[in-house]
């Protein structure tokens, strides 16, 4: 490659190759590895574990045992990035190859690309298939992230479940000591409502914390709808002794399935959806209502 041009005459890779490629888990990071193991083990096999974690944390998020998926990439400039560009952007632009890796080792609900300001999103629909789905941080992390890159419209305190994320970050901790102090009985009430309610969709609207961004003068922003939408057994399903959690077939090495597995699987997760359709449509009138309210007052008109 000379001057961010290929010199190879081989044509570009296959789109659908890369994306088979890096969307694999098998070259996460040594870290994410090891919460895997971690999320799988009973709980006293975790405490003797933690100590080992601890004294081997630095270093595990980037050393991959597996090397990520490598491509030239198509945004290289040169070592000298243009000056207009700074910071992840420059970066960018100054490596001649990219490494990359299935997404879901950072967070396993894309959230971050539906919080950029650009979207301009109103609502987000979040069906969660996540294996250990109680006990994961993905909640936390997207909201450390909203934090960190200052999107205001985040529902601050938005927790599914009222068990704490396993080993979180030390960023997540923070994040949980500053805007979720008080929020445990909301947490709690919201693990209730799935487990015990047989709810399948939780709606945040509101944040049920205080946000930690600086506060701005003017009105306050109108927060981000999500409807949460986990793939969990349900009572009144045609078989209600199948869970996903625990069916051999739903594992993540399993690639042969019959056309009943497949059936039974997607029928529960319709049977869930179709169960909550009234509440999702009251959540997105709601939600349309509010916008409206917001355009007609930065209009100067009365509702």
């Amino acid at each position: 490659m000379v001057n961010g041009r290929e010199q190879l005459k081989i044509g570009e890779a296959h789109f659908g190759g890369i994306i088979g490629a890096v969307s694999s888990a098998f070259c996460a990071s040594f870290d994410a590895m090891i919460m895997e193991l971690y999320t799988a083990v009973p709980s006293a096999v975790r405490s003797a574990m933690d100590p080992l974690l601890d004294w081997i944390e630095h270093g595990t998020e980037v050393s991959h045992p597996i090397p990520p998926y490598t491509l030239h990439n198509p945004f290289y400039i040169g070592e000298q990035p243009s000056a207009s560009q700074s910071g992840k952007l420059a970066e960018l632009e100054s490596k001649p190859l990219l490494s990359l890796m299935d997404a879901g080792m950072e967070n396993n609900l894309p959230f971050a690309p539906l919080l950029r300001p650009e979207r301009n999103v109103d609502v987000i629909v979040c069906l969660d298939s996540s294996a250990n789905i109680d006990i994961m941080p993905w909640f936390a992390r997207a909201e450390a992230w909203a934090g960190d890159h200052g999107v205001e419209r985040w529902p601050w305190g938005a927790r599914p479940w009222s068990a704490d994320p396993l080993r979180p970050s030390k960023a997540e901790v923070k994040l949980d000591q500053s805007t979720l102090s008080g929020t445990r009985s909301v947490r709690e009430s919201v693990n209730k409502r799935i487990r015990d309610d047989n709810i399948r969709c939780v709606v945040f609207d509101q944040p049920v914390a205080s946000s930690p961004l600086p506060k701005k003068n003017g009105s306050l922003p109108r927060p981000i709808t999500i409807l949460y939408i986990p793939l969990l057994p349900n009572a009144k399903f045609r078989d209600p002794d199948f869970d996903p959690e625990t069916a051999d077939f739903c594992g993540t090495f399993n690639d042969q399935w019959t056309t009943e597995q497949i059936n039974l699987l997607a029928d529960l997760a319709s049977f869930n959806l179709t169960q909550e359709i009234s509440r999702i449509r009251d959540a997105l009138k709601v939600a349309y209502k509010r916008k409206r309210a917001h355009r007609l007052y930065e209009e100067g008109i009365d509702a």
